[in-house]
């Protein structure tokens, strides 16, 4: 709850610099990411290296079946899109539902396979 509370209070306290510093950098949104990046200097969060723990899902990439835990990010659109043009002129976050969907689809099924072996043995 800390972390909701600072996003609010350090973004109201320095609203001028990071206006400033989001259209110096080409940024699109302001989220979480963009909070933490854009005020580094200014806060102090013990946060675990994010790629230990969770992998950017990559549309088709052979190695994403050892992955436990995905993010499919801003990034994961983009890539995709570029990647698979079946996929060119998708809204950005509906082309992330439809990824999500996709990824839930494969576990789903095996899930369903799994417990209808169980059931069956």
């Amino acid at each position: 709850m800390e972390f909701c509370k600072d996003l609010i209070t350090i973004s109201s306290k320095y609203a001028e610099t990071l206006k400033t510093q989001h259209a110096e950098n080409n940024c699109i949104f302001y989220h979480d990411q963009e909070f933490l990046w854009l005020n580094c200097d200014r806060i102090d969060y013990n946060f675990c290296p994010v790629r230990k723990y969770v992998r950017l899902y990559e549309h088709k990439h052979p190695s994403i079946e050892k992955a436990a835990l995905f993010h499919i990010a801003h990034r994961s659109a983009d890539e995709t899109q570029q990647n698979f043009p079946e996929f060119a002129g998708i809204n950005e976050n509906t082309l992330r539902v439809l990824l999500a969907k996709d990824l839930l689809k494969d576990i789903i099924s095996d899930e369903i396979l799994n417990e209808a072996a169980r059931i069956s043995s």
